[in-house]
């Protein structure tokens, strides 16, 4: 598994979805840590319109990437 801390750059507000794009963090003391282990990235993100944003411009957010135990993709 890995961690990566990432931050909300902008949305783009679709009729039905939004499209989040994010990039990888840096400049604090804090996120220094993340950096270190991915300096560079970004991440895109299309989700069906849920009742409201998930997430917002200018926050940051943890992603954790790992592989499933049973190597088979599950939606929950």
């Amino acid at each position: 598994m890995i961690r990566c801390k990432f931050k909300c750059g902008y949305i783009i507000e679709y009729e039905s979805s939004y499209e989040y794009h994010f990039t990888v963090v840096y400049g604090t003391p804090e996120n220094k840590v993340y950096w270190e282990s991915t300096p560079s990235g970004s991440l895109q993100l299309s989700i069906v319109k849920p009742k409201g944003k998930l997430f917002e411009v200018g926050r940051e957010y943890l992603i954790d990437i790992s592989e499933p135990a049973n190597r088979e993709m599950t939606i929950e």
